[in-house]
């Protein structure tokens, strides 16, 4: 007699075989999955410790601060350079006054100083001492002959002073430099 509820026999259906074959595969593909999962962990956990990444992140930091610094320096330079290109355009456009002056002060008689030289834009304004009238009157006609020279333009007497010690004499000129 049976044990089993069905009192009809158990009969092999093609159903449950077929679902038994899925059901072992599906279990051999979970077993397999669960050895391979964790072996796939591992080795990319291999690789990405064994990786270059790490040392290249350290180099690719500290190429950004060098090329930070770099960029202030080179700031820096492209400021200096502008700097020098336009106090050398400066210079250039400047008058060369060094002749001028000297010519002026070449043209000084042996008692006659300067007291004072003074230059605002194109204007010159000479003070002079000396002893004597004619001698200032000397220096003021070789001044005049400059201006033909094309040294001076616009030469005016501006005053002629008895100094308080009363050594000596004054003379206070004002002229255009030709550029």
């Amino acid at each position: 007699m049976s044990n089993d509820i069905n009192l009809l026999p158990r009969k092999p259906s093609t159903l449950s075989r077929s679902f038994s074959k899925r059901n072992k595969l599906i279990r051999a593909i979970a077993i397999a999955l669960l050895f391979i999962v964790p072996t796939f962990t591992v080795i990319l956990f291999l690789f990405i410790y064994f990786s270059p990444l790490p040392s290249l992140q350290q180099q690719e930091s500290s190429l950004l601060v060098n090329a930070s610094t770099f960029q202030q320096k080179t700031a820096s330079v492209a400021f200096i350079n502008d700097r020098v290109a336009k106090s050398t355009q400066f210079i250039a456009l400047r008058s060369a006054y060094k002749d001028a002056f000297q010519e002026i002060i070449g043209q000084l008689p042996p008692d006659v100083t300067v007291n004072s030289l003074s230059m605002q834009s194109n204007t010159l304004t000479l003070s002079v001492i000396s002893t004597s009238l004619s001698s200032l009157k000397t220096y003021q006609d070789s001044l005049t002959n400059l201006k033909s020279g094309q040294v001076l333009q616009k030469i005016k007497f501006q005053t002629i002073t008895l100094q308080q010690d009363g050594t000596g004499y004054q003379m206070t000129l004002g002229a255009n430099i030709h550029e």
